[in-house]
């Protein structure tokens, strides 16, 4: 009789043991709630699927080219999937080229306003490379504010495509790294046709 006593005390503890202790929870990125779940998306409204932010191109102006283009700006994109985004960027550049002398002896420079509409999507397989990997589609129009001394070269629109890697923090706020490729370069008066062929960029969302 002690002996069924016992066994019965000891498997009753186990039971409260078990029981009592916290469940564990796995949270999946992009679910604001205790569960193992992600919202759905297309419950989130307009507000919710904006993101408003600040980039910087080619790493702070470094260039390894004669060529500097030193251009940062906010950039605005709205979620119509969880994976598709679309949106622009608004990017004011400071542009120097030394190969081109001025009458007083200097390189050439000006500024520029760069409106680059753009798509970004992140396909499905690159989570199996590298998660928050996506590809985005730039059409970029830049227009010359102000150059010295006056000239009459003007840039053509350029059509960029770019990979990238995206990192989510906290709420709406992640960070992004780039780099674009100008896949119609050859065409004249690209601004990408005198030298600087490559743009890397740096992002972040915060709203």
């Amino acid at each position: 009789m002690k002996k069924l006593f016992l066994v019965f005390c000891l498997l009753t503890a186990s039971y409260s043991y078990t029981y009592a202790q916290d469940p564990v929870v796995i949270k999946e990125e992009g679910a604001t709630k205790d569960l193992d779940v992600e919202d759905d998306f297309s419950t989130l409204s307009t507000k919710d699927r904006t993101l408003i932010g600040f980039y910087m191109n080619n790493l702070f102006g470094i260039s390894l080219s004669p060529v500097t283009a030193i251009e940062a700006g906010p950039v605005v994109g709205y979620r119509l999937t969880r994976d598709l985004m679309v949106g622009s960027s608004f990017g004011f550049d400071y542009y120097r080229d030394s190969r081109l002398v001025t009458s007083n002896g200097n390189a050439y420079k000006e500024f520029l306003l760069k409106i680059s509409p753009f798509v970004r999507y992140q396909p499905g397989f690159f989570s199996s490379i590298v998660n928050g990997g996506f590809v985005q589609l730039d059409y970029e129009t830049p227009t010359v504010l102000d150059r010295n001394p006056a000239s009459s070269f003007s840039y053509g629109a350029t059509t960029l495509l770019g990979v990238g890697y995206s990192s989510q923090g906290s709420g709406k706020a992640q960070g992004y790294f780039s780099i674009h490729f100008p896949i119609d370069a050859g065409r004249q008066n690209s601004i990408y046709n005198t030298g600087n062929s490559i743009a890397v960029r740096i992002g972040w969302f915060f709203l």
